[in-house]
């Protein structure tokens, strides 16, 4: 390789270089922008609205079978029309429990506040919580305090608070929307622990609470409650979805014992002028509903928690970095797919931990991730591109061009315009170059092909399309391969010398005989790579098929004319009278030799002189001509002529001469006595004349070379050329000669040549 090309090959590898670098320097900027958003989105909950609104319609599509353990006794409209205005005295509430008591509910959560002391009624309804045994009260926490307190607690009256089950607080919690979706199961302020009255309720009923932390320790102080336990509220439905009676009905003993028997009753108010309301994903419900869908979903193990930061961190950050890997592997198009792909996945993967697992892992993060990654991506890779292809383009347009005589000028415009100016100016040239290349390749008198690194054939030159069909296989497309699998399966070491990248030139076979001179050249680029392969298929076989008959021209003069002459030269010097003979023999060989070889010579080669002959006469005239030898032999000849005419369009003499060919060397080999059998067989598409003797047959390998030239078993007792001018003449004319022989069982040779023409002729 010279100075200049080493220098050019170690510009582009900085070039490559260069650009691999800023590839991946472009991907970790990119990933860190993407997954540090995404980190600050899930931990400071900046996508919560749109959380909020997808848990909201997630949760309202989802709803549960009304529960029929949990009844509402509700303070609703009616109660407070036939009762009177609120707050009614402690004897209605007395009275209530009471009544309750007769039925023996499973529990009764009384969501009404007893804060302040009614005397002579409190050990009244005492006793009647007492009496109803498993009762649970309301606690009031108002933060802040008065007098400047953190927080005030308000409890129960001493006897009503001493006679109930328990108490609990029951504070709710609105979101920043004002949405109530979400409650704590305990609020501390370190030494104390204030548990919630629906979770009071559920331990009493069925245990603790099976992913509830009750191991509280006492702490310091704190400035405000700490909430402990949170959960997000499974709301069955929409507000009246809970089994609700009305407080007058069970106070007046409208409701039946069994109805109330064993349930969870919740009494709370419902009535719209005591604004015991909030709004919530379902619509808005009243705190004692609110209560009642609490602790249905604590029963059926549907309570939803919320995942914790690192949890909802690592669900944010993983479709981010999933896509982020596959930008460094993947095309456009599947990263586009990918993207929408892995939103589609996401959104699934919370609808599935919220369906199955009630687990709520916040998607919002994680979609605001994948919405930043993909346009973060595509507009730095199409900056970077843009820049590149600029840079590139105005370097190719600066070299000098095979096709352009001159050097064009350079595009105005903005750097949009200018590289789509330089792009179709580049994209012109290309096509004009690859059509130069193409009308240079069509134009090669040798069958040329483009392979690529793989073997396939990308361009061929004109002259491989006669070749291929030759071969039988398709020169416009498929692998090369193809080309060298329908060679000789002789030369398939040397075929495959194109695959092992060896560029030395070696010759091949067709099938056919002809002979091609393959040889094969690799194509580079600028970078050295192995861009594919330039391969040429040169026909030789004229070439070829030359040298061979100036090998049988020199073997005939040096050896079989040769020979004679030298005898006859040694004969002269002889005093023997007796060596006249033998010269006069000698001499008619080298005649024969001379006349057959020019016979052999034409029919190999001279124009036929075609024209309709009868197949049975030129059989006759060959017989004929063979009959003075047969006789002297003592052999006979039984020539059969067919019956009928059988025309054939045939160079007379040629075939006439072959068949004498055949019928002399049958005579020749033929003992004293014996009989050469000759007929003719004709068909629709062909004529064969059929010549049998009695000789001593022949050896297998003995007929492989028979019709060669100069055969060894020819020559012993001829010239060695008659049976190769009689395969000349019949291949010449369509047909071929075969020839079955068995060692002391004759020999039996079948000429045959097409009648198509004949017949054509003939109509």
């Amino acid at each position: 390789m010279t100075q200049a090309g080493r220098g050019d090959r170690a510009v582009w590898s900085n070039r490559l270089q260069s650009v691999s670098r800023r590839f991946l320097t472009e991907w970790l900027v990119t990933a860190a922008i993407t997954l540090a958003a995404a980190a600050v989105l899930s931990l400071t909950h900046a996508t919560r609205p749109l959380d909020d609104l997808a848990y909201d319609s997630l949760l309202r599509s989802a709803g549960r079978p009304t529960p029929q353990d949990i009844l509402i006794v509700a303070i609703d409209d009616r109660s407070l029309a036939a009762l009177g205005r609120w707050p009614w005295p402690r004897q209605v509430h007395t009275a209530l429990l009471q009544r309750l008591a007769r039925s023996a509910p499973a529990a009764v959560i009384y969501d009404v506040l007893f804060v302040e002391p009614q005397p002579g009624q409190d050990e009244a309804l005492a006793k009647a919580v007492a009496a109803c045994r498993r009762v649970y009260l309301p606690l009031l926490i108002t933060v802040p305090g008065t007098d400047g307190a953190a927080y005030d607690v308000a409890r129960p009256i001493a006897p009503i608070a001493q006679a109930a089950a328990a108490l609990g607080q029951t504070n709710v919690h609105p979101d920043a929307d004002g949405v109530v979706r979400r409650a704590f199961l305990a609020e501390s302020d370190g030494p104390h622990v204030w548990p919630h009255l629906v979770g009071q309720a559920y331990e009493a009923l069925h245990g603790a609470l099976p992913w509830m932390d009750r191991a509280m320790a006492p702490g310091p102080a704190l400035p405000a409650l700490e909430r402990r336990g949170e959960m997000l509220i499974p709301y069955a439905g929409p507000a009246g979805r809970m089994r609700t009676v009305s407080f007058v009905d069970v106070l007046r003993g409208q409701v039946p014992d069994a109805f109330l028997r064993g349930k969870t009753v919740f009494v709370g108010a419902t009535a719209a002028g005591l604004a015991d309301r909030f709004p919530t994903p379902p619509g808005d419900m009243s705190g004692v509903e609110l209560q009642a869908n609490m602790l249905d979903g604590l029963v059926r193990s549907a309570i939803i928690r919320p995942a914790g930061p690192l949890p909802n961190l690592i669900f944010s950050l993983l479709p981010a970095a999933a896509l982020l890997a596959a930008f460094l592997t993947l095309r456009p198009r599947a990263n586009a797919a990918l993207g929408a792909g892995l939103i589609v996945l996401t959104g699934g993967a919370s609808v599935f931990f919220l369906a199955i697992l009630h687990l709520w892992l916040a998607p919002g993060a994680a979609l605001a991730a994948l919405g930043l990654a993909y346009p973060l991506w595509g507009w730095r890779r199409l900056e970077a591109s843009s820049a590149y292809m600029l840079e590139e383009l105005a370097r190719l347009q600066a070299e000098p061009s095979l096709l352009e005589a001159a050097q064009p000028p350079e595009p105005g415009g903005d750097v949009v315009e200018r590289q789509l100016a330089l792009m179709r100016r580049q994209v012109g040239r290309m096509r004009d170059l690859r059509r130069f290349i193409g009308d240079a390749l069509e134009g090669l008198p040798d069958a040329t092909f483009v392979v690529s690194p793989e073997g396939q054939v990308v361009m061929r030159s004109r002259a491989a399309r006669p070749l291929a069909e030759k071969l039988g296989v398709d020169a416009h497309e498929g692998a090369i391969a193809a080309v060298f699998q329908a060679l000789h399966a002789a030369d398939e070491a040397a075929a495959l010398a194109l695959v092992l990248g060896d560029p030395a030139s070696v010759e091949v076979r067709a099938p056919d005989g002809a002979r091609f001179q393959l040889g094969q050249a690799p194509i580079r680029g600028h970078d050295g790579a192995l861009l594919g392969w330039i391969v040429r298929l040169g026909d030789v076989t004229e070439i070829r098929q030359a040298q061979a008959r100036r090998e049988e021209i020199l073997q005939l003069l040096t050896h079989d004319m040769r020979s004679p002459q030298a005898s006859i030269l040694a004969l002269l010097g002889s005093p023997e009278p007796v060596a006249l003979d033998r010269i006069r023999s000698l001499a008619e060989r080298t005649l024969a030799l001379a006349d057959a070889y020019v016979r052999l010579a034409r029919a190999e080669s001279a124009p036929l002189k075609r024209e309709l002959v009868d197949a049975g006469d030129l059989l006759i005239e060959a017989a004929d001509a063979v009959w003075p030898q047969a006789r002297a032999k003592g052999v006979r000849l039984d020539a059969q002529a067919p019956d009928q005419e059988q025309l054939l369009l045939a160079d007379g003499p040629l075939l006439e001469r072959a068949l004498i060919n055949l019928i002399d060397n049958a005579v020749r080999h033929s003992p004293a006595g014996g009989v050469v059998t000759c007929r003719v067989e004709a068909t629709r598409s062909e004529i064969a004349f059929i010549v049998v003797d009695q000789g001593p047959g022949l050896e297998p390998e003995q007929i492989a070379g028979l019709f060669k030239r100069f055969s060894v078993g020819a020559r012993s007792a001829g010239t060695g050329l008659g049976l190769a001018l009689a395969h000349a003449a019949a291949a010449r004319h369509g047909g071929r000669v075969t020839c079955q022989s068995q060692p002391g069982k004759g020999a039996r040779f079948v000429l045959t040549a097409s009648r198509d023409e004949g017949q054509r002729a003939s109509s």
